[in-house]
């Protein structure tokens, strides 16, 4: 039970129970404590303005004294008035003459016995309020004097005291009565507090519980899932609103893990078959060793060049690389299809496509970074070769045309073709026109996307459209920014 509750408060919604309780409660222990000390400041107030009135009432009874002596004693006429005055209050009434013997008591203080209490103020000029010797707090005195005239030798008027002494017991009965209730009325306060801070916590916390619902059913695979937008609450909706934008942040990452995976996947599988295919060559049967050197000098080629895809894909991947920051150089095209052409011979002669090299000269260098450009044109060969028929051709040529917009690099191959409707997709990431066509050529619908990046990492244009009577032909264009002076 102990553990349960622990935990219950150590939860948001039990901190919000146990605040908005102990707020409650201090409130109404505040609140309680206000209500007793204004009752009880009012009814002493009420009871001592009673003592004076009272005190007043009788003064005005004894004008009918018109001398008074120090041994002298109360007309009966008076004495009778007192008595009347006094029968019915609840106040204990005493009249002292100026040497303080009784002049006259009230029957309920002839009854208490405090008669004997009753000492000389000290001073008798105003009325004061003094404690009864001998008696608890509950008992208050209040010393009125009075004046009139006395007929003695000096003719001075002589003072003497009406004393008034009130029980407060009944008061503070009552404040304990009214303590009780009030302690009574915060007991039920706090349980209904509890109750309703309960509901208004859950109902409040009601969002945070979806939003977490949803959270934990967020996995790897399901990262396009979404938190609903809380429009009635703005903490909660700012909170959706962050948690989304971590997601998106997120399933960008988790995008570009799959995506390196796949394009390095793609990429490497090119350069792999190439030194699988030499090194199948080089093992068919004995060979001299320029023919072992020169396969190992292939197969190293390949396998640098694997080196350099990888450190481009990881830099794409990463979007660490702009157009301004690819480091460029001046590339011979001519001497990258030779080496490309030398390349992909072996993947060709499988189908008996050939590859016919058509660059004409002269061909001007472009500056541009070289082993995205190998990439770029090994995809769009890999492609042509692929997707050819068996004794086909996939023919390079340029158009060198300075005033029409710079260089452009053809590829063209008697393939199916590329309907028109599809040619604006065939970029996309995955899309395949016809499964049927990439399970027959082992395709995964990458590398017409990488290549698209390269082209706009590049700063470059791709033109697709048919080659007659059948096939599809690739322009890659350099615009003459790109283009240097001279010729290759």
């Amino acid at each position: 039970m102990s553990g349960r509750l622990a935990g219950f408060l150590s939860s948001l919604k039990g901190k919000i129970t146990l605040w908005f309780v102990v707020s409650i409660a201090a409130l109404m222990i505040i609140f309680s404590g206000m209500i007793l000390f204004s009752v009880r400041l009012w009814m002493i107030q009420a009871r001592d303005t009673d003592m004076i009135q009272l005190s007043t009432h009788m003064i005005t009874r004894l004008q009918n004294q018109t001398t008074l002596t120090p041994t002298s004693t109360l007309y009966p006429s008076v004495l009778t008035s007192l008595e009347a005055e006094t029968i019915e209050s609840k106040f204990l009434v005493w009249v002292l003459a100026p040497d303080t013997s009784i002049l006259f008591e009230s029957e309920p203080a002839r009854l208490s016995g405090l008669g004997s209490r009753i000492r000389k103020p000290q001073s008798g000029d105003l009325p004061m309020f003094v404690p009864v010797p001998g008696m608890n707090r509950n008992f208050k005195s209040l010393y009125y004097p009075f004046t009139f005239p006395a007929l003695d030798q000096e003719s001075h008027r002589l003072t003497g005291w009406i004393v008034t002494i009130a029980d407060n017991r009944d008061v503070t009965e009552f404040i304990n009565n009214l303590t009780r209730v009030l302690i009574g009325m915060i007991i039920i306060g706090v349980i209904i507090a509890l109750a309703f801070s309960i509901i208004i916590a859950d109902l409040s916390l009601r969002p945070l519980t979806d939003i977490i619902r949803t959270a934990q059913s967020i996995t790897i695979s399901h990262l396009d899932t979404r938190i609903p937008d809380y429009r009635d609450d703005e903490e909660v909706r700012m909170l959706a609103q962050t948690l989304n934008h971590l997601l998106e942040r997120l399933q960008g990452s988790f995008d570009q893990i799959r995506q390196f995976t796949a394009d390095a996947s793609h990429e490497l599988l090119t350069p792999l078959t190439i030194i699988k295919g030499e090194l199948e060559l080089a093992l068919s049967r004995d060979r001299d060793s320029v023919y072992y050197k020169t396969s190992l000098t292939n197969a190293l080629t390949q396998t640098n060049q694997l080196i350099h895809v990888t450190q481009t894909l990881l830099k794409i991947s990463r979007d660490e690389i702009s157009e301004e920051q690819v480091e460029k150089e001046a590339v011979d095209l001519k001497i990258i299809f030779s080496v490309l052409v030398g390349q992909l011979n072996y993947l060709a002669a499988q189908k008996s496509i050939q590859i016919s090299n058509q660059l004409s000269d002269p061909l001007p260098l472009v500056l541009t970074n070289e082993n995205l450009i190998h990439t770029l044109f090994i995809n769009l060969l890999d492609n042509a070769v692929k997707y050819s028929p068996a004794g086909s051709t996939v023919c390079i040529r340029n158009v060198y045309k300075p005033a029409f917009g710079g260089l452009s690099i053809e590829i063209a191959d008697e393939g199916p073709g590329i309907p028109v409707i599809e040619r604006n997709n065939i970029f996309r990431r995955f899309y395949r026109i016809e499964k049927s066509r990439s399970k027959d050529t082992g395709g995964s619908g990458l590398g017409l996307s990488l290549v698209s990046k390269i082209i706009q990492l590049l700063g470059l244009t791709v033109d697709i459209r048919s080659n007659r009577p059948k096939g599809t032909i690739f322009t890659v264009t350099f615009p003459d920014s790109h283009l240097i002076q001279g010729q290759s």
